[in-house]
């Protein structure tokens, strides 16, 4: 004979339905608490970045004159130059529009200097350490009629177009000050344990 279960359990699809419900809940809550967790995490390290950057995010380069370059690579401007250009001979006149987006790095230049009483005197500058074009420039140009717009006068305008963007960049002082204070907190960081002291140019 076959033996029969006494009262047995009977789970209905509705409670199916609430059980699994609940289990998708519970592993919601869980990824959604881990992702904040990772997320204040990143933000801290942000933050730690910020206050005090590391070796690893500044890139320091020797000039001929026993200086150093520190250029600082994860701190960025993007800014635009426009410029124009013409010329006029014998009541003849070319002209050019030139435009281009560039993106500006920052760091500073700095030397060292002891003193008599083993003192050093860190002197830095905070400069654009590159401009690097962001997409095709805008140029519109127009030969005149004897006198035609030269490769030289190209160059010239190029050169003039990536100076004006490295004026702009440094008359940012909102970027600038940005700049100054991570590669200043850099900088201390660096001659730590040391007697110096700083003075920018």
């Amino acid at each position: 004979m076959q033996a029969r279960l006494r009262n047995p359990i009977l789970i209905m699809p509705e409670e199916q339905a609430k059980q699994s419900g609940r289990s998708g809940c519970w592993v919601a809550l869980i990824v959604l608490i881990l992702a904040s967790t990772a997320l204040l995490w990143k933000a801290w390290d942000d933050i730690i970045d910020f206050i005090k950057p590391g070796i690893e995010d500044v890139t320091i380069t020797m000039t001929e004159r026993g200086e150093e370059i520190f250029e600082f690579n994860s701190y960025e401007k993007d800014v635009i130059a426009i410029k124009h250009m013409e010329n006029t001979s014998w009541g003849s006149t070319w002209k050019i529009d030139y435009s281009q987006k560039f993106k500006a790095k920052y760091g500073m230049r700095v030397a060292e200097h002891a003193g008599a009483d083993n003192v050093l005197t860190v002197r830095y500058e905070i400069i654009v350490t590159s401009l690097e074009p962001i997409g095709e420039p805008t140029i519109k140009s127009e030969n005149g009629w004897w006198n035609n717009i030269s490769d030289q006068d190209r160059a010239s305008i190029i050169n003039a177009v990536k100076n004006a963007a490295r004026i702009q960049a440094m008359q940012d002082n909102a970027a600038v000050t940005i700049a100054e204070q991570r590669l200043r907190a850099f900088l201390e960081n660096r001659y730590a344990g040391k007697q110096a002291t700083f003075q920018r140019n």
